[in-house]
């Protein structure tokens, strides 16, 4: 691997962690909230205590983004091997074989010649459709 496919591995894991950390960071504070308006309206009963079923779900799912960012994604089970041989399977039942060097890096993708394809086949499928 050159320097620059590490660079943007590593740059990849890092908006990973990102995400995770913003998400854990969300749910802190809400759920911090939501137990404050539970105290405060319904008593400190045990019984009473509502917030702990959002804080119980959306915890679970705080704890599987956190096993798919720092357990799975290097284990390779959705990593950049996982989707490196998905895009590959992708190509190959399209018969198109590309050299890994041609492929463009995420960078290099330039958007708004992407939002011109996106409007031009959306056009095309208006015409066509105007001719049925």
């Amino acid at each position: 691997m050159s320097n620059e496919e590490e660079y943007l591995k590593i740059q990849k894991k890092i908006k990973l962690k990102k995400g995770f950390y913003f998400h854990l960071g969300l749910y802190v504070i809400i759920i911090f909230f939501l137990f404050v308006i539970n105290f405060l309206t319904e008593g400190p009963g045990p019984k009473d205590w509502w917030y702990l079923f959002p804080a119980a779900s959306w915890g679970t799912v705080v704890a599987i983004h956190a096993l798919a960012v720092f357990v799975f994604s290097s284990a390779g089970f959705f990593g950049e091997d996982w989707e490196a041989r998905q895009l590959e399977k992708e190509l190959a039942k399209k018969g198109i074989s590309l050299d890994k060097k041609q492929l463009p890096t995420e960078n290099e993708v330039d958007i708004d010649e992407h939002l011109d394809l996106k409007k031009m086949e959306k056009k095309a499928r208006y015409d066509e459709q105007d001719l049925v």
